[in-house]
């Protein structure tokens, strides 16, 4: 609610739009495989933080390939996505970490381990709208947009 007053509504829409190209990537960049985690637990007992490894490591591995991929067509997929350079780099990064965090918070989840996994919601949330807002504010105020992400 606090951007919605600092930033124009161009500014909001561009916003809005990185927002909804970062949840999409997430699930595409992640295959959703942090779902198959909840069977991995039954199935591999003691050794299921072997799978997770391996869930994380192909999910990287995809993260490296649209990375590359980007890379390569960078102007073409900021045209695309109406998204500079630099954004469309940091969409690609805001999509792996936010990726990582929803699957650290899926395993305490399945080990009963709420405190760190509303830990973890706490420093996401509240991070993420101290950086931005510090950002907006004093570091990029000509650039807002890059600058909440």
């Amino acid at each position: 609610l606090y951007f919605s007053r600092i930033l124009t509504v161009s500014q909001y829409g561009e916003i809005s739009a990185f927002s909804a190209y970062s949840s999409i990537l997430t699930v595409i960049i992640g295959f959703n495989l942090y779902s198959s985690c909840n069977n991995a637990k039954i199935e591999f007992g003691r050794s299921v933080d072997s799978y997770y490894s391996s869930i994380l490591t192909l999910s990287s591995i995809a993260f490296l390939g649209f990375v590359s991929v980007s890379v390569i067509l960078i102007k073409p997929l900021s045209r695309l996505l109406l998204l500079n350079e630099i954004n469309l780099v940091l969409l690609l990064l805001h999509s792996f970490f936010l990726y990582v965090v929803i699957f650290y918070q899926h395993i305490n989840t399945i080990d009963f381990k709420y405190k760190n996994s509303a830990a973890v919601s706490f420093i996401n949330v509240f991070g993420a709208f101290s950086c931005s807002f510090l950002l907006i504010k004093y570091v990029m105020p000509e650039y807002p947009v890059t600058a909440k992400h």
